[in-house]
């Protein structure tokens, strides 16, 4: 009996693989987080400076003129500038170190969190043991993803989030009437609301599915509501409804008083103050608005040729964000290389036909995970980015890997559950060391071999000092 088979016959084994694969990726990025210097992972200086702002308050500080080069800071979704406020003040009122690395460390953790939900989630839909290990394996060894967990961004925290309201989804769905899952559904995409407003499409394909299983099911009956009496469910309520407060307070606010769920920069400070900041003069001078038609104008572009056809525009889309996801963008980037996006392009189809294969054994949260991945891509690349192209005549404009995250991990689970039922044994045993292999040279191997040497601190600088 060879070594691998003693080991698949461990009961402990899965764990233990599970255990090494999350080491191996607190190890990188906390090897990135202690490494990279300041201004190489995206929006960095923005968000380590923000923060610092919302240190120097309990509640939302005020625009500055150290601040205007950061935009309007005082109507925006906050939580995570104000959590990395109460970090920084933790910091400084105990060990006193780093606030970069402070930050960065926190964002690994946050990391973590998110690939223990994924097991979490894949737990609760694959039934081999192996196979649920395959969707974190696959997440945490996406070049991107652990970039980007090095780094101070919002969007861990956002990550984190929606794979948190996934989870509940998934847990509702198998026991629907349980009313504390729709509470933490909901508490979730809330929360995460109030870090970024990416969340908001999100929220709107997650609650058409909750929406569909409570009235198909006709769950809202009298049983339903007497658990709004029990201690648990009273907590979650109260804080179902303060969320909500804090939301409207961002978002109900902005639209009164602006008409927008976001302000313009010179809807909130004035002219002069906003051609500090860099993107806000990118946007006016650099790439200015040259289309701001409906969809008959639009239409009459394509047709011209002045622009390129949706349809042409997805398989564009997806091959420019695959090189994004498992590659790096950030203010600086390490994109892969096109001649590499084939091996995983082969997995992916790979993954839709065993999907295909098996339509008619989906189940209900296979559907319901399925419909919000493709809703939330499509979300991404028409409504953000192939608008976003209309509008300035650039295809790249706001085409970023990390964009996806949100959804990334449940589209690996749903790889995972469908990719192990191939069932000739030799097959399967080729492609997964194939799998294996492609995905730990895409992330240690292709960063190590293609980094350039500047994004590194000398020893000489301090984290904090600015990538020329």
């Amino acid at each position: 009996m060879s070594l691998f088979e003693k080991l698949r016959k461990k009961e402990k084994a899965p764990k233990i693989l599970l255990g090494l694969t999350i080491l191996l990726f607190l190890i990188f990025s906390i090897y990135l987080a202690l490494n990279l210097r300041m201004g190489v992972s995206p929006d960095s200086y923005y968000h380590l400076e923000v923060s610092q702002a919302y240190s120097e308050t309990l509640g939302i500080p005020e625009n500055t003129p150290e601040t205007y080069k950061w935009r309007d800071i005082t109507r925006i979704p906050y939580l995570s500038f104000w959590i990395n406020g109460r970090i920084l003040n933790l910091n400084e009122m105990t060990f006193n170190f780093d606030e970069v690395t402070v930050l960065r460390l926190s964002n690994v953790l946050t990391a973590i969190g998110t690939l223990i939900l994924v097991y979490l989630i894949s737990k609760r839909l694959i039934k081999n043991k192996w196979g649920q290990v395959l969707p974190v394996f696959l997440l945490s060894n996406t070049l991107m993803f652990v970039f980007l967990s090095s780094s101070i961004n919002y969007d861990n925290l956002v990550v984190l989030l929606s794979t948190a309201t996934i989870y509940f989804l998934v847990r509702f769905l198998q026991e629907p009437k349980k009313l504390s899952h729709s509470l933490f559904i909901f508490i979730f995409l809330l929360l995460g609301a109030l870090t970024k407003n990416s969340m908001l499409p999100l929220a709107l394909i997650v609650f058409i599915v909750w929406a569909i299983v409570i009235f198909r099911k006709k769950i809202l009956r009298k049983e339903f509501f007497e658990q709004f009496v029990t201690p648990p469910n009273i907590l979650l309520t109260i804080s179902f409804f303060l969320l909500v407060v804090l939301n409207f307070n961002v978002y109900g606010v902005n639209m009164i008083t602006f008409g927008k769920i976001i302000p313009s920069c010179t809807q909130v400070l004035k002219y002069e103050q906003c051609l500090e900041n860099g993107v806000f003069v990118r946007s006016m001078y650099e790439i200015p608005t040259i289309f701001e038609g409906g969809i008959i104008e639009g239409a009459e572009l394509v047709l011209k040729g002045e622009r390129m056809n949706p349809l042409f525009y997805l398989p564009y889309w997806v091959v420019e964000m695959s090189k994004k996801i498992v590659g790096i963008m950030g203010d600086r980037s390490l994109y892969m290389r096109y001649e590499y996006l084939p091996f995983y392009f082969v997995f992916f189809f790979i993954g839709l036909y065993m999907v295909f294969k098996n339509r008619k054994r989906l189940s209900k949260e296979d559907k319901a995970l399925g419909f919000i991945f493709l809703s939330y891509a499509l979300v991404v690349a028409y409504y953000v980015n192939y608008k976003a192209y209309m509008r300035t005549d650039w295809m790249d404009l706001g085409l970023q890997g990390r964009y996806i995250f949100p959804v990334l991990g449940i589209g690996y689970v749903i790889f995972s559950k469908y990719f192990i039922k191939i069932k000739n044994t030799k097959v399967f045993n080729i492609l997964l060391g194939f799998l294996i292999a492609i995905f730990l040279l895409g992330n240690y191997a292709y960063f190590f071999a293609n980094v350039p040497e500047d994004w590194f601190i000398a020893e000489s600088e301090s984290m904090e000092v600015p990538l020329e």
